[in-house]
């Protein structure tokens, strides 16, 4: 519950407290602007070109390009019918390409998973496809087996290879004492975007999908937190994954508004209280002088204990500090 000690709460909260008016605001000007200049860069494949203009389409960036498109979808926003089916008739087209290569290579095996992510968004990946890449998923860097794990749960959600996937994952994650990282061969696959805050925002959308309550979610949490400078990440990979997990923890973790009485206590002594009512952007101190904290302990010299107590509903976020 640690997570927020530098400020997660407060962006956290203002993300759930101003996620109407964000909503609002997207869908009268920017939504419809991105929809419409992607709308430009398709072609009649169905794909989308790299750069606008373009005559060719990218693979990877039509894969990504459908992803979003389904996602606008499903928060609400309007995508042309005929825009969005023809992105997915070419993911399609491409994945029984895949599918009859005898030997498809790695990269080839990166483009899929995206593009079966991005299918399984509506349940339209075919289960031969994703039998066929998780036989081939030894070897791939984690933001594939994250990618993977997406299209596998979406489209099969009882399976039981999510479990193994995710434990398979499990191995990519740098863990410490607060925080915790996708550290792998990142830089490896820049073609595809890849750097070690996109995949590990890739494998926290993984548990928060999979295994929300597991203890690495508020780890890795932090540990993308920790990886801004000043106030945003590297690149608009970065930004973008990085907001999608944040939003994905926001609305499982940040669900019910807070209001509670947040009491620290000295075994039987109450040492600190604080009030949360509401969303707030700033944090509540409780403070208490070493001598009320030595009278408390030597109550109990042998056995003392800090417990902290949330009395209320809404999740509560603390740090504990001693000078």
């Amino acid at each position: 519950d640690d997570v927020s000690s530098d400020g997660t709460q407060a962006m956290l909260a203002r993300m759930a407290a101003e996620d109407e008016r964000i909503r609002v605001i997207l869908s009268d000007t920017n939504a419809g602007t991105y929809v419409a200049k992607n709308r430009a860069m398709q072609l009649a494949n169905g794909g989308f070109a790299y750069w606008p203009g373009g005559t060719e389409a990218n693979r990877y960036g039509s894969a990504y390009a459908t992803w979003v498109l389904g996602r606008a979808i499903k928060a609400g926003y309007a995508v042309p019918d005929d825009m969005y089916a023809a992105a997915l008739n070419y993911l399609s087209v491409e994945v029984g390409a895949w599918m009859a290569e005898a030997a498809p290579t790695r990269g080839r095996d990166i483009e899929i998973a995206l593009a079966l992510s991005a299918l399984a968004v509506i349940q339209a990946a075919p289960t031969p496809a994703l039998d066929k890449l998780y036989a081939r998923r030894q070897g791939m860097p984690s933001f594939t087996k994250a990618m993977l794990l997406l299209a596998l749960h979406d489209q099969l959600p009882n399976d039981p290879r999510n479990a193994t996937l995710l434990g398979e994952l499990r191995s990519f994650i740098d863990e410490r004492e607060a925080i915790a990282r996708v550290e792998d061969d990142t830089g490896t696959w820049t073609w595809y975007w890849d750097s070690s805050v996109r995949s590990s925002a890739l494998v926290l959308l993984a548990y928060l999908e999979v295994d929300p309550q597991h203890v690495l979610v508020p780890k890795l949490t932090r540990g993308l937190l920790d990886s801004r400078r000043g106030g945003r990440w590297s690149n608009t990979q970065e930004n973008a994954y990085a907001l999608v997990a944040l939003a994905e923890y926001a609305a499982i973790y940040e669900a019910v508004e807070p209001h509670f009485e947040g009491r620290v206590w000295l075994d039987r002594s109450a040492v600190a209280r604080v009030r949360v009512d509401g969303r707030k952007f700033e944090f509540e101190e409780g403070f208490t002088g070493m001598s009320a904290l030595l009278l408390a302990d030597q109550q109990d010299p042998d056995s003392s204990r800090l417990l902290l107590e949330r009395a209320g509903v809404g999740r509560m976020y603390y740090r504990v500090g001693l000078e």
